[in-house]
């Protein structure tokens, strides 16, 4: 996948639930997406 697309951000996680990952929620709001 980064071959095809190398200019997306690697989001490391910890755990299993993303939701529980403080920088995973703070990536997904950056977006500014509410859907």
């Amino acid at each position: 996948i980064r071959d095809i697309i190398p200019d997306v951000k690697s989001i490391h996680r910890l755990t299993v639930n993303p939701w529980e990952d403080e920088e995973f929620r703070q990536e997904v709001a950056s977006t500014g997406r509410k859907n």
